[in-house]
């Protein structure tokens, strides 16, 4: 769930998807309800939503097979996507995974700085386990580099 700076609600499942494979969720806004989907390739699950300055929604995505792989990305979704009916999908502009020190990441979050730089936040819940960790991470976002 997040709220968008026009006081709409967007709300996504985590893994509920359509005939065509989109994940389903609803935009609440003055005007009603309506259904809008995500993009997500197989085995990707959405975690969490955020929204940036200017209204761009960024989503948190983990993908997590038991033995071989954690990733987990950040997708900017432009708002001018999520006025329209077409499946919600941008560019990765994050990727976590072999080599980095990740775990169950499971919170987003963003804000701005007096200075005008804008923080990301993602926080991971070790869900009661000894094999998993709490972690919070906090990283600058530079909207013009590359994905990394």
């Amino acid at each position: 769930l997040v709220y968008l700076p026009n006081g709409s609600l967007l709300a996504i499942t985590e893994a509920t998807r359509n005939a065509a494979g989109d994940v389903v969720g609803w935009l609440r806004t003055a005007q009603g309800d309506r259904p809008v989907t995500l993009h997500l390739p197989k085995h990707w699950g959405l975690t969490d939503l955020a929204v940036l300055p200017g209204g761009d929604v960024l989503t948190l995505e983990r993908w997590f097979r038991p033995i071989y792989d954690l990733r987990i990305r950040l997708r900017r979704i432009p708002a001018s996507a999520i006025i329209g009916s077409a499946p919600l999908d941008g560019p990765v502009v994050a990727e976590f995974g072999r080599g980095h020190s990740m775990d169950n990441m499971e919170g987003l979050d963003t804000r701005r700085l007096d200075d005008g730089r804008v923080m990301i936040y993602m926080i991971s819940d070790d869900n009661f386990s000894p094999l998993q960790r709490t972690l919070l991470y906090m990283f600058e976002f530079a909207p013009d580099s590359p994905a990394s």
